[in-house]
């Protein structure tokens, strides 16, 4: 959270949207993830995202790891919603720096 803050302090993003973002742990993901589990890892992922869509639908929804892409992928075409990912900001920085 302090890289995000770092950031938004940079980019001069109001701190209160900061202070409203609730992290969450998918428990025992990181494992299957280390354990070269990558199938389990994305339907773990994309599970507990899932739940978290359904419980909370009027808020929106990142994924936090560029491991997690998949998943919310999935769920986007699936679901038909948007799931803010790492890898949307790597894709606008790449493209920005090489229009310049």
């Amino acid at each position: 959270m302090d890289r995000l803050a770092q950031y938004a302090s940079a980019k001069h993003i109001d701190r209160s949207i900061i202070n409203n973002i609730e992290v969450r742990i998918v428990e025992n993901s990181f494992s299957l993830l280390m354990q070269g589990e990558q199938q389990r890892y994305t339907e773990t992922i994309k599970s507990y995202t899932e739940s978290l869509i359904e419980s909370h639908p009027d808020k929106p929804i990142s994924v936090a790891q560029l491991s997690m892409v998949d998943a919310a992928q999935q769920l986007q075409e699936q679901m038909g919603i948007q799931i803010g990912t790492p890898l949307k900001g790597l894709v606008e920085t790449i493209l920005q720096k090489g229009s310049s």
